[in-house]
């Protein structure tokens, strides 16, 4: 990645001050999906090695072919991910305020990534610098346990993505988004919901209006 824009005295000033809270939402989310609590002091020295950063509209975090090396959570803002197939888009996440993003198989083996992680809208992100946070997670038995139950997490709604889309009819794809996340079909442009779901924009728009094909 590149985030071009650094972390500046006035984003940091803004949103600096909700950093205690912020870490102790993510502390709560990472806990429960393991059983072994983290130490808080150690889970705040961890937070702490992240920077707050102002994003472009259109900026790459991530880019194919390179090494991820950041993990990002979403303060405002809205990202997706997307690899190239043919010369074309095809999405594959979208990411909100509150959301983790990253390319997460990159990330855990320092490979070269598969996908392509851009701002969508201008955003304000929480990085971590996987060289500044792994000798941390390397010492820590339960940031170490937190880390592989996080990424267990991820790959798991990746397959459930991916079966929902074989599994299910065009029309099942959309009404499966609607109930289970509406905030796509709110925010997302036609075009780009449609690449996300695996279907036409002219199919989407069809079983938009009832038009089942």
């Amino acid at each position: 990645m590149t985030v071009r824009s650094a972390a500046t005295a006035d984003i940091e000033k803004q949103y600096g001050q909700i950093r205690p809270e912020l870490a102790a939402m993510l502390y709560h989310r990472v806990n429960k999906l393991h059983a072994e609590n983290l130490n808080w002091d150690e889970w705040m020295d961890f937070i702490n090695t992240f920077q707050i950063v102002k994003a472009n509209r259109n900026e790459i975090l991530v880019r194919q072919g390179e090494v991820c090396q950041q993990l990002f959570f979403v303060l405002k803002g809205v990202l997706r991910c997307y690899t190239l197939e043919d010369g074309k888009d095809v999405n594959l996440h979208f990411y909100f305020q509150n959301d983790i993003a990253s390319e997460f198989h990159s990330l855990r083996t320092a490979s070269s990534s598969t996908r392509n992680l851009v701002c969508m809208t201008p955003s304000i992100l929480l990085v971590g610098k996987r060289p500044d946070y792994l000798p941390m997670i390397e010492n820590s038995h339960p940031l170490t346990l937190a880390t592989m139950a996080f990424f267990a997490e991820k790959f798991k709604e990746e397959e459930e993505h991916s079966e929902m889309l074989k599994a299910k009819s065009p029309s099942e794809r959309y009404h499966h988004l609607l109930t289970h996340e509406p905030q796509l079909v709110q925010n997302i442009p036609l075009s780009q919901l449609a690449s996300y779901l695996g279907i036409s924009r002219k199919s989407l728009s069809r079983i938009r209006s009832g038009q089942h094909d």
